[in-house]
């Protein structure tokens, strides 16, 4: 699969399985309630996650304002948990633990 294909397969992957809503959680683990405009990477390329990189579990579908949620520690911290407990996936891979044990 082309690189171009492998990414647009993760958008439209996340788009559905987030239903096109922005679903970073907030602090309280609410959503905004805005509709997404793009995937986010949970753990970035730049944090040493490239194997998994447009796995659907490393995205989620998020809007402008919270898009710089995923950036932070506890942003990635909620968007991992908030995914691991509602569609069970499986974040034993190192670039997760930290997250997880925090």
């Amino acid at each position: 699969m082309s690189r171009v294909n492998e990414i647009k397969k993760f958008w439209e992957q996340i788009k559905e399985r987030d239903g096109g809503m922005c679903r970073i959680p907030l602090e309280d683990f609410s959503f905004c309630g805005n509709p997404g405009i793009e995937p986010c990477h949970i753990i970035p390329k730049s944090r040493g996650h490239w194997r998994g990189i447009n796995d659907v579990q490393n995205g989620i579908w998020g809007c402008r304002e919270c898009h710089s949620i995923t950036h932070t520690f506890e942003g990635r911290k909620r968007c991992i948990k908030y995914l691991r407990d509602t569609f069970g996936y499986d974040y034993s891979d190192k670039h997760y633990q930290e997250y997880l044990s925090a």
